[in-house]
């Protein structure tokens, strides 16, 4: 989780929203652009909905939401390349394609 927060808030540029401690944002021309932390896990309390990730060093917020798994195949993949200097860092992230969001 810290190189993920690291990722967000140091290399993207990402601040943490005042409002929302799941949310990531930062503006990009002139438009704000805003990163929602989201999973779907078991939930320990009915009424959860804020998932804290411990790291050795931060801590990050993950919004619980339902319904996974009835995406099935309305997902993408997506591939991010990270360059700092000559070094590349590449990572995945899986996201709800958009017919898969009004499922």
């Amino acid at each position: 989780m810290d190189r993920i927060k690291d990722l967000l808030t140091k290399s993207l540029a990402y601040t943490p929203n005042k409002d929302a401690s799941f949310r990531y944002q930062k503006t990009v021309d002139g438009n704000i652009v805003q990163l929602d932390l989201l999973t779907d896990l078991p939930r320990i309390k009915e009424d959860e909905s804020i998932l804290k990730v411990y790291g050795a060093n931060s801590t990050l917020d993950l919004c619980l939401v339902d319904g996974a798994k009835d995406l099935k195949d309305h997902v993408e993949t997506l591939r991010i390349n990270l360059r700092d200097g000559d070094k590349v860092e590449s990572f995945e992230i899986t996201v709800p394609m958009p017919p898969g969001s009004f499922c």
